[in-house]
């Protein structure tokens, strides 16, 4: 659900409350790892470490023209290296870059990850890892519209480095030029997140050493052959298998896991990796209970306020306002939530008591705008055009304004209660019997049209089957922009590949420099959008429904 501003908003009022350090625990019983999500981390951090070793290489290299001090350098990279232990000194590194196996590092840092936090729940009976299997037509939706925009924006990146070529690869080394950024953004190393999915070489080879490693406890793997997202299986285990008595803990760094805990009947503890600060912490579920009454009701509102593959609703902060929403709800003396139901009067009556709350945006402000003046630094066009561009800044900046499309109010309208009726059955009660549905429009509607709706009997989702798809299937349509990299790459056979070969008539538009900026007018529709990420596609990719033909 991807609920990460509810998250920032409980840890800004209510931390000492609910958060404490990672400490041991022997009253745990039972621990279960969201597992796509410590891959991300593992291989985010093992990423940036190879690059700063890169940049201290190189930055080594010229010292003897820049003046830099070779024994901070030095200092630096041994710091680093001892967790890697490379046979190649700082004036090597850059040189046998080439030749480390990034994805070999990645696997046995993530099993010492889960072995080192064993140690801290000694008493523990069961490792259950949950590896993301097919998720529902909403998440694919989404997870496809993510890629093809990230395909995009690293294209738009490679494009930038050639525009300011001249100013990056500046081979004068002084104080304020140590090394040749044109060199370092050549070299640079990246780990294509497109390969934590289903039926990846990645995830098969991941998957297969995992089942060979050994924990001492009883483990075990739900892997991407077992349907459904990593927490949703996680869920059901515990449902279907834990007892009250047990103590459980879920490793996940997303909010919505906590959602989910929070209507769970369990001793449940969430134990997040905190990137920035580089720590662990523990939240106690049971404590948020208590503050957050009734359960069920609390759980649904903060879930309607972002998800995956269902628009946010602009129109109001959470981070900002959460004691206020949760006063308006107070207020109300109703519940959203009856005998297991969605009641979309109730909720509708909510979100018109919520309307004084909404938010006026206001631009972004480009950092770098203070320093303009005073940075007199090779790369620093590069890197704020870069900025520019991923934010909508200045000559990338569109038009902030009403706009209207063509398109029935009524029905987007519809189409988002539906949304609201799916996502509880979904992540609430576990009926998956209507997983072809997902939300068919870029914006979620206006709170105006939303409190002016009467008419629910027409809203149901009798109309949506679940098609059960296999990974394979997941990964054609998610990433149909990569295809010929995964045939290439991949152990397919001939029937996958003219699968995928069917799916690459997709005419994705060049990325080009026109009057010295991107074209992105070109390929994305930015009206009203806050960041690049967020703007819609301007050219066709494939749809479900004729996906699901190729089938």
């Amino acid at each position: 659900m991807g609920i990460e501003r509810f998250f920032k908003s409980i840890n800004n009022i209510y931390s000492n409350q609910i958060i404490k350090p990672i400490n041991k625990n022997n009253n745990i019983t039972h621990i279960y790892f969201d597992f796509n999500s410590v891959i991300h981390k593992i291989s985010s951090r093992i990423i940036n470490h190879l690059n700063d070793l890169l940049l201290y290489s190189l930055v080594y290299k010229y010292s003897s023209q820049s003046g830099m001090n070779i024994d901070i350098l030095e200092d630096e990279y041994t710091k680093i290296n001892k967790f890697y232990n490379f046979n190649y000194n700082i004036q090597e590194f850059y040189e046998n870059l080439k030749n480390i196996n990034v994805n070999e590092i990645i696997y046995n840092f993530i099993f010492e990850d889960i072995k080192r936090y064993l140690l801290f729940f000694t008493n523990c009976k069961l490792l259950y890892i949950s590896i993301d299997g097919t998720p529902s037509v909403g998440k694919m939706v989404e997870q496809q519209d993510r890629r093809y925009k990230g395909h995009l924006m690293s294209l738009i990146n490679k494009k930038l480095i050639e525009k300011h070529k001249n100013l990056l690869n500046n081979n004068k080394f002084d104080f304020t030029n140590i090394y040749n950024e044109y060199e370092y953004l050549q070299l640079k190393l990246s780990f294509d997140k497109n390969l934590i999915s289903p039926q990846t070489d990645f995830m098969i080879d991941f998957i297969n050493l995992l089942k060979k490693q050994e924990f001492k406890i009883k483990c075990i793997i739900s892997d991407f052959d077992d349907y459904g997202e990593g927490e949703k299986k996680i869920v059901k285990y515990i449902k279907k298998y834990n007892k009250n008595s047990d103590e459980i803990i879920i490793y996940s760094p997303d909010a919505d896991m906590i959602i989910m805990s929070m209507i769970l009947p369990f001793n449940i503890y969430i134990l997040r990796h905190e990137q920035s600060d580089s720590r662990d912490d523990i939240i106690d579920i049971q404590k948020i209970r208590e503050i957050f009454n009734p359960v069920d009701d609390i759980a649904y509102i903060f879930s309607v306020f972002g998800d995956d593959f269902i628009p946010k609703i602009e129109w109001v902060n959470v981070q900002h306002h959460l004691e206020k929403i949760l006063n308006e709800y107070k207020k109300l003396n109703i519940r959203i939530i009856e005998k297991n139901k969605v009641n979309l009067e109730n909720l509708r009556l909510f979100f018109e008591s919520i309307k004084k709350l909404q938010y006026n945006f206001q631009l972004s402000k480009n950092p770098f705008d203070d320093n303009i003046k005073t940075v007199n630094y090779k790369s620093f066009q590069y890197y704020n055009e870069l900025n520019n561009i991923e934010k909508l800044l200045k000559e990338y900046q569109p038009k902030y304004e009403i706009i209207e499309k063509d398109i029935d109010n009524q029905l987007i309208v519809v189409d988002y209660y539906k949304a609201m009726l799916w996502k509880y059955n979904y992540y609430f009660l576990d009926d998956e019997s209507n997983n072809n549905y997902y939300y068919n429009y870029d914006k979620a509607p206006k709170i105006d049209d939303l409190i002016n709706f009467y008419d629910f009997n027409f809203i149901n989702l009798n109309e949506y089957k679940t098609t059960k798809l296999l990974p394979i299937d997941q990964l054609c349509f998610i990433s149909p922009i990569n295809i010929s990299k995964y045939v290439e790459k991949q152990t397919l056979n001939k029937e996958i590949a003219s699968k995928l070969f069917k799916l690459m008539k997709i005419n994705i538009p060049d990325i080009k420099i026109k009057n010295d900026k991107i074209n992105i007018d070109e390929i994305f529709s930015c009206d009203n959008a806050r960041y690049l990420n967020k703007c819609n596609l301007k050219f066709d990719i494939i749809k479900f429904e004729n996906f699901k033909k190729l089938l």
